[in-house]
């Protein structure tokens, strides 16, 4: 079986999805990686296809991820979901977590 996991990476710092995908990519596990910089973008390409994991940025330029979250979470869409973002706040951590995300990075 050649399976490999399908990652989606919503981030509009490039830079950040940069250092994402080469981490990932470093650990030697076989996957595809999309990458989105918009909720609209990410919404977009969810449309299409199914994902393993969902990588998600606290705050995007057109919504914040939460939101988004709240969104693919009433569109049937269970893909575990991890946020990431700079901002190294407890109550934020804790928010997201009672939102439904799997962890917080």
């Amino acid at each position: 079986m050649n399976t490999s996991i399908r990652i989606l990476v919503i981030d509009d710092d490039k830079i950040d999805g940069m250092a994402i995908s080469r981490s990932i990519s470093k650990s030697n596990i076989k996957c595809e990686i999309n990458n989105a910089s918009t909720i609209g973008e990410a919404d977009e390409i969810l449309s299409k296809k199914e994902f393993d994991i969902i990588f998600l940025d606290y705050i995007l330029p057109d919504s914040d991820g939460v939101t988004f979250l709240k969104h693919i979470r009433k569109k049937g869409i269970e893909t575990p979901v991890i946020f990431i973002t700079s901002q190294g706040d407890e109550v934020i951590a804790t928010s997201v977590i009672r939102e439904g995300a799997h962890d917080y990075i």
